[in-house]
């Protein structure tokens, strides 16, 4: 989370950061995407995206959930 905090001011205004680190996928955890006033965030519910959105001003966060896209099989 720490490198994507510091490295995401440098990307121009509406940059979509995708973040896959985490180790419990296949779990239930949810996935969510954080709008900013720079850009979007998407990654797992499990801190990762916190800095980085914190060094931004939030406009929206939401959870992925709708099974339409996802994966029906984990493999």
């Amino acid at each position: 989370g720490y490198i994507l905090a510091a490295a995401s001011p440098y990307f121009p205004k509406g940059t979509i950061h995708v973040v896959v680190v985490d180790p419990g996928v296949g779990t239930p955890r949810k996935a969510l995407l954080i709008q900013t006033e720079r850009g979007y965030y998407i990654g797992p519910d499990n801190g990762v995206l916190v800095l980085a959105a914190k060094s931004q001003r939030r406009r929206h966060i939401y959870r992925i959930e709708n099974p339409e896209f996802m994966l029906s099989e984990i493999s």
